[in-house]
């Protein structure tokens, strides 16, 4: 952690080439995090709408989490502070303009629509695990860019009206089954002692997904915002990251072929 304010710090008042820390392995596997970093470069402005606020701990947690695979997924991680750019909004409201923050959205979304390409040149299918943090509960939050009416009646009809980032797989298996089933990345957090949020009418705010997995979801591409409590990461990162790799490679091994 040290260590890394450090490198904060140094990147805040040195100009960099690029704030976008990207490993490629040949995997089916991306892991990606735009909330995470902590450089503020003072040549950048502060963005003056939106959320602008780090994912706590979210950087860490992708760093230990990428360690645990045995076949190393790739990873794309921003080093940038969400108050000079939103690496999950469209352009415009990422940046408010500013020319700086533009090449670096450009960086980390060109980065990621290469992943998709060359990836979907090598292997049928493939899953991208965007991961946040939040300080709403004390419970993990899994979007499939889903709202509220759609993911309760997908759970208990097990049809929806609209398809989920889940819904070009084409593995031959329910959209229900990827979501809710044995093998689901919800299931098997549940089992590891860790509570999923259930959205409900007019409940708490349900984090369902933002611009990166409605945007590179598709063709063959799985995609899913996992939001994790900052209340259980302060304490339980090593948990955390144990647990989202054993559902990580479970959910892999049942329905990413």
């Amino acid at each position: 952690m040290y260590i890394r304010s450090i490198t904060d710090a140094i990147k805040s008042v040195v100009p960099q080439t690029s704030f976008i820390s990207c490993t490629y392995h040949n995997s089916n596997l991306l892991l990606t995090a735009p909330h995470g970093g902590g450089a503020k470069p003072f040549y950048i402005r502060d963005r003056t709408t939106g959320i602008r606020i780090r994912d706590t701990y979210t950087r860490r947690l992708s760093d230990i989490l990428v360690s645990l695979f045995n076949d190393k997924p790739s990873a794309i991680l921003a080093d940038i502070h969400r108050s000079k750019v939103d690496l999950n909004r469209n352009l415009m409201e990422a940046t408010d303009g500013d020319t700086r923050a533009k090449a670096i959205w450009h960086d980390w979304n060109d980065s990621i629509y290469n992943y998709k390409r060359n990836l979907l040149n090598t292997y049928n299918t493939g899953l991208m695990v965007d991961i946040h943090s939040h300080n709403n509960n004390d419970e993990f939050q899994l979007g499939y860019n889903l709202d509220v009416y759609n993911y309760n009646r997908l759970r208990n009809n097990k049809i929806a009206s609209v398809g989920s980032t889940f819904s070009t797989l084409n593995n031959g298996y329910s959209e229900y089954d990827m979501i809710f089933g044995r093998y689901s990345l919800g299931n098997s957090m549940h089992l590891s002692g860790y509570d999923i949020f259930r959205p409900r009418p007019g409940g708490e705010t349900y984090f369902n997904g933002g611009y990166n997995i409605e945007t590179y979801a598709g063709g063959g591409l799985g995609a899913v915002q996992i939001e994790c409590p900052v209340s259980i990461l302060e304490y339980d990162l090593q948990g955390v990251a144990y647990a989202l790799y054993n559902s990580i490679e479970i959910f892999i091994h049942e329905f990413v072929r």
